[in-house]
């Protein structure tokens, strides 16, 4: 999305916050072809931590779609749920897969959702704008080289939203299977690719994360599954 001057910028992220507008002889023009990554730049300075946070998350809601990738965050323990809806208040796309867990109390039996990942929850954005992000409660980090962000690979993660969204139940397990390279050829996973450790009685079927080392599996009709 190009934009031209800061006039741009306002229709983009809607009214100014009180104290940031800036007089007219001090706005400047922001150079030809310059990209919403450029917003933050013309800030200004004495520009307070919260009043940046927000017009940063107004930018960010805005951006083109081919400006944001998928990201792991790391949450503080117990915190992925809380922090995930907070992220999605703030009009973020996120992804956080949950299993079921049975604990037996004498003769009860309690069901909870746990984090297939815990303390880790994915969450789509512009690595350039990520202030918001930082900034939400039970956020630790990004995972990445340092201080730089390292996107999840999209195929990894419509995998996982797509057995999320179609209701397999899923376990953890370890990163390293032994096995073979399967496909899933019909129903709601067709296409999804995995590691194969066993068909029968059902296939077993392994879907990683590999920036994270982590690994899940599902259970499907081996009909459904062809070896690569």
């Amino acid at each position: 999305m190009k934009l031209r001057s800061e006039e741009d910028i306002r229709t983009l992220v809607g009214p100014e916050p009180i104290g940031i507008a800036l007089a007219p002889d001090k706005r400047r023009r922001l150079p030809a072809g310059a990209s919403v990554r450029s917003l933050t730049a013309i800030m200004p300075l004495e520009m307070s931590d919260h009043l940046r946070s927000m017009m940063e998350e107004r930018i960010a809601r805005n951006l083109p779609d081919v400006e944001r990738r998928w990201f792991a965050l790391v949450t503080m323990s117990r915190h992925e749920k809380a922090v995930a809806q907070v992220l999605r208040n703030k009009g973020y796309e996120t992804l956080l897969p949950l299993c079921l867990h049975h604990r037996q109390y004498g003769a009860r039996c309690r069901v909870s959702e746990l984090p297939l990942f815990p303390s880790y929850l994915f969450c789509r954005f512009d690595p350039a704008i990520r202030m918001p992000i930082l900034t939400t409660p039970g956020v630790l980090q990004v995972v990445g080289a340092g201080q730089i962000p390292i996107s999840v690979a999209e195929r990894e993660i419509e995998s996982l939203r797509r057995a999320v969204e179609a209701g397999f139940a899923m376990q953890p397990c370890s990163f390293w299977q032994t096995g073979k390279p399967g496909r899933i050829t019909c129903g709601p996973l067709a296409g999804v690719e995995g590691v194969v450790t066993r068909f029968k009685p059902a296939a077993r079927l392994i879907l990683s994360v590999t920036l994270l080392q982590r690994s899940v599996s599902l259970e499907i009709d081996a009909e459904r599954v062809c070896l690569a």
